[in-house]
């Protein structure tokens, strides 16, 4: 039987970078994949920076998403009788998040994927893709003779979100730094350049890069040339950002580091996010 994956694109840039990870993860396991973006016609959503068309995979149909989504309804009805409902899991489910989909013994032969799918396992499946995609945006390697270390300081929607870390952190981080790294420079990319320029830590930076969080396709392509910028650099403190994450991991550096939050967030619960010999500094 054909196998059929629709999988929802959302978020900013980092989780967009793990929901195609996981497409290519379904798509190693025999699943055609349909995409969806409905979430970029919502008011206030992030900028959808990848495209089904840059890794060969198709945009999911009016018709197909309906049919997954009456699925979907079908299966969570409680007007369906049981009987019923169990018949139809042997051949549909929806697919919360890579905890969830790590406890299923049997995959069925239509699946519908709506979260983030944050474990860095899937990267694996996706990696030689995207490294071409990023050389043919231009990927350009840093000559420098120096240690480069990028601090990302994100705010604005983790203010409200009651996430963002506290200053404590990023002088325990700098601290690590230059405690143990000789001959470094260090840049800050932020989204709240104000808040940054006001903390005396942060005299010594070498440059500040203000990037805001935008909201509009017109500013895709800024957040991938800002991506590009933060690939050359030797030390990655990242806190608690999949967008620096992801940046790490795809560094052309041969002895980077990474620096983290830990927790990842203080309220939620992060599975397998956090790369291997990750430095960590408490996120109280």
């Amino acid at each position: 039987m054909k196998k059929i994956a629709v999988l929802d694109i959302q978020g900013g840039f980092g989780n967009q970078i793990f929901q195609f990870a996981f497409a290519f993860f379904l798509k190693s396991k025999g699943y055609k994949i349909f995409l969806n973006y409905e979430y970029f016609q919502l008011e206030n959503s992030r900028s959808l920076v990848f495209k089904d068309a840059d890794f060969n995979f198709q945009k999911v149909t009016k018709l197909q998403i309906f049919l997954f989504k009456l699925l979907n309804k079908l299966s969570l009805s409680n007007k369906i009788p049981g009987v019923i409902k169990k018949y139809l899991s042997k051949y549909f489910l929806k697919i919360k998040s890579a905890e969830n989909f790590k406890q299923i013994k049997k995959l069925p032969p239509y699946i519908l994927c709506r979260g983030y799918f944050q474990d860095l396992s899937y990267l694996d499946s996706f990696r030689p893709e995207f490294e071409n995609y990023l050389n043919k945006k231009g990927n350009k390697k840093n000559s420098e003779n120096y240690h480069r270390i990028l601090l990302h300081i994100r705010r604005t929607d983790y203010l409200n979100m009651g996430e963002e870390l506290k200053l404590d952190f990023f002088t325990k981080a700098l601290s690590y730094c230059y405690e143990n790294i000789s001959d470094f420079r260090y840049d800050i990319f932020t989204d709240d350049i104000d808040w940054v320029k006001n903390q005396s830590i942060f005299k010594s930076a070498s440059n500040i890069f203000h990037k805001k969080e935008v909201h509009s396709a017109d500013k895709a392509s800024e957040t991938l040339d800002t991506f590009l910028d933060m690939l050359n650099y030797d030390t990655y403190i990242v806190g608690n950002s999949t967008y620096s994450l992801m940046a790490y991991e795809f560094s052309h550096s041969d002895e980077k580091k990474i620096i983290a939050a830990m927790p990842w967030f203080r309220d939620r619960s992060f599975g397998n996010i956090y790369p291997k010999d990750s430095i960590f500094i408490e996120n109280s």
